[in-house]
């Protein structure tokens, strides 16, 4: 069978026209069908808290209105850990209507710069999700330092002591090592009430290796008892 060579690439090329012309043609489609802007309006997306560590919880309220001149829903708005939550009072707004989403984050023992996202989601056709960014900085309330005290095998027991000092306004108090730790002898010295302990630890013998985890009760004015560890080692 005879191929007609010229007919064939006619035929080809006319197929790799169509293909073209077709993949210029969705491209501009592509950008015509690109997210379109929300009817919903924030005041702001991101907001920065300061907290300190043993609070219960911190707040955030995100504001927004309607510039649409129709309805908008909000199906849905979820966050990314089980430490936050989102409250929305009502899900339908009408033209011009305002409305606030409510943020919580449980603070408890956290520290440190915690990053969370809330997702909102509405019933705008061809809407992407709007992104709201919490970022709350957890401040310690005290300072300890330093964490471990150590004895060489043979040294003499003599006391070593760390010191738990206030970074806030807020008074602290260091309650006693709970249970006592057989071993070592800890004992309690307040430097500035309020402000400023000094923890000795005296180990009965330094005749072998030893690891003892004293955990010490802080309670802080106005926020949750916080428990912290430090640790004594004959080595």
């Amino acid at each position: 069978m005879s191929v007609d060579k010229s007919a064939f690439a006619h035929s080809y090329g006319l197929r790799r026209w169509l293909v073209g012309s077709a993949a210029g043609l969705l491209s501009l489609v592509g950008v015509e069908l690109r997210a379109s802007p929300s009817g919903l309006v924030w005041d702001t997306q991101s907001i920065q808290v300061v907290a300190e560590s043993g609070e219960k919880e911190v707040r955030a309220q995100y504001h927004f209105r309607n510039v649409s001149n129709v309805p908008i829903t909000i199906t849905s708005v979820t966050t990314d850990c089980g430490c936050t939550t989102a409250e929305l009072s009502k899900k339908n707004f009408g033209s011009t209507e305002a409305g606030d989403i409510d943020v919580a984050f449980s603070v408890g023992a956290r520290i440190g710069v915690n990053e969370k996202t809330i997702t909102v989601t509405t019933d705008e056709s061809n809407v992407q999700p709007v992104q709201l960014h919490l970022r709350v900085d957890v401040r310690t309330l005290f300072s300890v330092e330093p964490r471990m005290v150590w004895w060489a095998i043979g040294e003499k027991p003599e006391p070593k002591s760390i010191v738990i000092k206030s970074q806030t306004s807020r008074p602290i108090k260091v309650v006693a090592a709970k249970p006592p730790v057989p071993g070592v002898d800890v004992r309690i010295e307040t430097v500035e009430p309020g402000k400023r302990y000094r923890v000795q630890f005296e180990p009965a013998r330094t005749t072998a290796l030893d690891t003892f985890r004293i955990e010490l009760q802080v309670d802080v004015t106005g926020a949750s008892p916080q428990t912290i560890y430090a640790f004594a080692l004959i080595r």
